[in-house]
This record gives C-alpha cells, structure tokens and sequence, in this order.
C-alpha cells in the first residue's frame, strides 16, 4: 500500500514523541508499504505566538494551546496537503488529530493516538490542569473534527477509545484499539534474555529500574518507599534512576544516571545494560496515557509494576508481562508482591519469561502493524 504519513512532529527523529512516529514508519516499511513522510508541519510566526502565550498567561493565569486554534490548525492541515502534492495515496495515516481535523482531502484518514484531548485535561498535571475557555472549546471542536473526518480513529488503549465515545459524537464502529508496540531498534534474543533472567534469579540484589523525566507523574516517590520497605525485610534494593534528577536527598541505594538519549549508539547500550539488569520495571505513574516503556522492558523479559490508571492497563496485563495496582494501593502491596516472587522458587524466572512471551505476542510493531492493515484493507477495497 501507498501510505502517506502525516504528521506535525519530525518522523524521522528518534527523540519525537518517546520515538513512536518514527518506528511507526519503520513499521510500515518493514511490512511492505511505501510510506511518504509528509512532515515536520510547523505553526505559522512561532516565535510571536509562543510570546502571546507567555503574555496571556502572565495576564489571565491560564495557558493556552495554540496548536489547537483553528487558524494553526488549519495552517498544519494546508500544510499537509501542499506536501502531498497531486500524488494519490491508498491511506493516509496521521498520529494526530490536530493535523487530521482540518485535512482534506479524497483519500481515507485514518488516525492512531494515545489519548483525546478531552481526556487529558483535568487528568494530566500541569497545563492540562488550567487551559482557557478558548482552548478547551477549541481543543474538543478539533477532536470532534478529526473523529468525524476520519475513516477510522485508532487508539492505543480502551481508556482513549472509551474517551472518544464518551465526549465525542463518533459511531463505535469507526473507533478501533490497537496497543503501540516497543520502540526499540535493536531487539534482544531469545539467548540474551534466557541469560539474562538466569542471572538476575541467582542475584544477590534486586535491581528496580525507574525511567522518566517527570520524578513526580511517574510516581517516583513511591517506588522509593517500596524500596525502603523492602530493604527493612531483608531483601537488598538497587534503584537505578533514568531521565531525571531525583529531589532532596536520596538513600545511598538510589543510582541516578540523568538523561539518556537513544538517539545515539552509546545511550541505546546503556539502556540495553539497564535493562537486561533489571528485576523489575517500576514506574507507577499517577497519569499516563500508554507507556510505551513497559512494551520496551518487556521485550527484555523484565516485569513490569505500575499503577491502573489512563492507558497504562493496555500495557501492563497482570499476570502477563507485571501488575498494574490499583490507583490508592500502598507502597506496602508492591513490596509484598516483589518479595513472594523472589522468594518462592523460580516464581520471578516464570514472571520474566511471560513478560517476553507478552512482547512477542502483543507488543511489537510487527503485531501492531498487522492489526492495523486488518482494519485499512477494506478502505482501500472500498
């Protein structure tokens, strides 16, 4: 199929978006499609509408979005369509429904993302938490917009697609779940995981790995506790810190290792090392809309803990690749869960090898990509 890949972020920059609009290209590549990068799309005078956000903020105390303002929006659409040219395309798929909302043109549309803006606002801190009435009716006219236009409207997990139909007016058929895979070029094997997961049952240590650049959403505090209590039955914690500089004073347990970039082959060995060393991701995030890092340490037969919240049950299944606690549950539970795995005979070693055997199964490209021609094959027919 000729697909044409819209979208306003850099496809071709490993860092946009945790990596996800470029390995969705190469997704598509390596499945056999033609794909036309049609992107980066930039907002008109950025530089004079950053400076009326920052005044209006200091004026009103509120942000605002404009990527979602009609005139921006529309900008990025005719953007879009100039890039295209006269050429015809089977599908044209945009990771966004910013681009989406105003795009026309002949050919179907089919949108992927993570979330609705209707159910990020008052969910993710931040900004989320204090938009303008000008943005939010913008943001959900934009939303709508995008549903309406396109063929189908993809989403990485129930929560964002029950979001859409429950804010938006969209028929149920047109919303379709598929989970986004891991963004990893370089996949480990079936040796290098086998050896892995031994090494990490015969430790002396239990390693936690936290990644994320945000100590507070991802729930750093918590697993900082779980490793306290832990430590205090007897059991020896590691917690090896990725992408931000933890606050206060931490416990001389804690490794921080700042910023990793996998853009370059020395940050992708590092995270790889990381990784294969780990007993278990932990990242319980109090807002997240997928968390693609999960799909990635499970690919390397590590289990995952985190909390249920946003899209993260699509992710993390309990029982398959970790365990996804409720939204209140205290540090006491986690720590109660990692100590029986390690100290019932080969439990954690079954937990690692499911975690891998979910990657396989559920969270690669290769599986999302083909779910994903299941659903443009009859729009192309049609």
């Amino acid at each position: 199929m000729k697909i044409a890949f819209v979208s306003q972020l850099d496809s071709r920059n490993i860092q946009e978006w945790s990596g996800t609009p470029y390995y969705m290209v190469q997704g598509l590549k390596n499945s056999g499609h033609v794909v036309t990068e049609v992107g980066p799309l930039k907002p008109p005078f950025l530089r004079f509408l950053k400076l009326v956000l920052k005044v209006r903020h200091a004026l009103t105390g509120k942000y605002c979005d404009l990527s979602r303002h009609p005139l921006v929006a529309r900008s990025l659409s005719k953007q879009a369509r100039k890039l295209m040219g006269r050429e015809h395309f089977d599908i044209v798929l945009c990771p966004s429904s910013i681009v989406c909302g105003g795009l026309d043109v002949s050919m179907p549309i089919v949108t992927w993302e993570d979330a609705t803006f209707a159910g990020m606002v008052g969910y993710y801190p931040g900004i989320w938490q204090n938009f303008s009435q000008e943005t939010l009716t913008h943001g959900n006219r934009l939303q709508q917009q995008s549903l309406q236009r396109a063929a189908v409207s993809v989403f990485s997990s129930d929560w964002a697609a029950q979001s859409a139909l429950s804010h938006y007016q969209v028929e149920k058929e047109k919303v379709a779940v598929i989970p986004l895979g891991a963004n990893l070029s370089e996949i480990p094997t079936h040796e290098e995981v086998n050896e892995a997961i031994d090494r990490r049952s015969q430790a002396g240590e239990c390693r936690l790995l936290f990644i994320g650049v945000d100590w507070h959403r991802k729930g750093g505090d918590l697993v900082i506790k779980t490793a306290v209590g832990l430590r205090d039955t007897g059991i020896d914690v590691v917690v090896d810190v990725v992408g931000c500089q933890p606050p206060g004073e931490m416990p001389d347990f804690v490794r921080t290792h700042g910023f990793i970039s996998k853009s370059t082959p020395e940050g992708r060995q590092k995270l790889r090392s990381l990784l294969l060393e780990a007993h278990y991701l932990f990242v319980p995030s109090i807002a997240e809309c997928y968390g693609l890092v999960f799909a990635e340490a499970s690919a390397f037969g590590v289990p995952s803990l985190a909390r249920a919240t946003g899209g993260i049950p699509a992710v993390v299944k309990n029982g398959f690749n970790g365990w996804a606690f409720g939204e209140d549950e205290p540090y006491q539970n986690y720590a109660e869960h990692i100590s029986k795995q390690l100290n019932i005979s080969g439990a954690y070693s079954e937990a690692a090898h499911r975690a891998r055997k979910f990657y396989e199964e559920r969270l690669n490209w290769g599986v999302a990509i083909s779910s994903l021609e299941s659903l443009i094959k009859p729009l192309v027919a049609g």
